[in-house]
């Protein structure tokens, strides 16, 4: 039976080759069939019930096709943005309200206060674009509306005259201790500056030299260096900083430190098995050395 069964349904070469032409064939002869039996369908007569179902069919497959393609244009189209309503403004003196109701967003405003809060200042138009979170789209807009009063400029090299002083007038004050009118004794320095510098001198925890004057907004370098005569330093008092006990808001507070310095700082606490130095930060490169210098003097173990 089984000799019978593998002859039965063994083909050759040959017989196999007949049998895979004669299975075409047969397959193209029922496609003309169908063929045939479609194109004369056409002059078969459709109800009106059936012409209706087919219209309602391609109506339907047209408004998915719409909501489609609807749908696939609100997802290309660009996000909201809120457009900005520019007004005339002085960088160094805006108020925040003032430039929120600009369109700016809160984040951008706040950069910018902590930004002058730190002693920055904008001298030009362009400084303004630095701020982060502005976008140069922002500026472009923003830059015609920017007024920044020009300062009297004296000729490259010279300093400033020093008002002439009587020997009666001749003083010295100390810097780190000074009250608001002993700085407004100085030529030059009104209520204004003395109660910026004495903000700014908080901030830092007091000044670790004469030179960080120049940092508050409105004290420009030649000033400090004409009162330079008048100025006594103490760096006794100065505020210290603990590297090892501050938490993360009294590290972020100071003006000379970023928040990914102090990130960095934490990070490094963290992975030290003790107590860091003020040193380590250096040598460890925890933070940039333009910065480690000037943080320097206000950090201890």
């Amino acid at each position: 039976m089984k000799r019978f069964l593998r002859e039965y349904f063994t083909f050759s070469r040959s017989e196999a080759r007949v049998m895979f032409i004669l299975s075409c064939l047969i397959f193209l002869s029922f496609i003309v069939r169908v063929a045939g039996f479609l194109e004369h369908s056409g002059d078969l007569p459709m109800s009106p019930k059936a012409v209706r179902e087919v219209e309602d069919f391609v109506a339907g497959l047209e408004h998915v096709k719409a909501v489609s393609s609807k749908s696939s244009n609100e997802k290309q189209a660009p996000p909201f943005k809120m457009p900005l309503k520019p007004d005339q403004f002085n960088p160094n003196t805006v108020q925040s309200e003032e430039l929120l109701a600009m369109g700016l967003s809160n984040f951008v405003v706040r950069n910018l206060v902590k930004y002058r809060n730190a002693g920055g200042r904008f001298l030009k138009p362009v400084d303004f674009a630095g701020i982060y979170g502005l976008t140069p789209e922002q500026y472009t807009i923003l830059e015609p509306y920017i007024t920044i009063p020009k300062k009297v400029r004296t000729p490259e090299g010279e300093v400033p005259k020093k008002k002439e002083i009587s020997p009666a007038e001749n003083f010295s004050i100390e810097i780190n201790s000074a009250s608001g009118k002993d700085f407004e004794r100085l030529n030059g320095i009104g209520e204004v500056l003395a109660g910026r510098i004495i903000k700014f001198r908080n901030l830092l925890g007091g000044f670790a030299s004469a030179k960080q004057l120049g940092e508050v907004y409105g004290v420009s370098d030649s000033l400090v260096e004409v009162c330079q005569e008048h100025f006594r330093l103490d760096t006794a008092g100065i505020r210290k900083i603990s590297l090892n006990d501050a938490d993360f808001s009294t590290l972020l507070r100071h003006p000379y430190l970023r928040k990914p310095d102090v990130q960095a700082i934490f990070k490094f606490r963290e992975f030290s098995k003790k107590a860091i130095s003020p040193a380590d930060l250096s040598k460890a490169g925890v933070i940039p050395d333009s910065i480690y210098r000037k943080i320097l003097p206000y950090l201890q173990k």
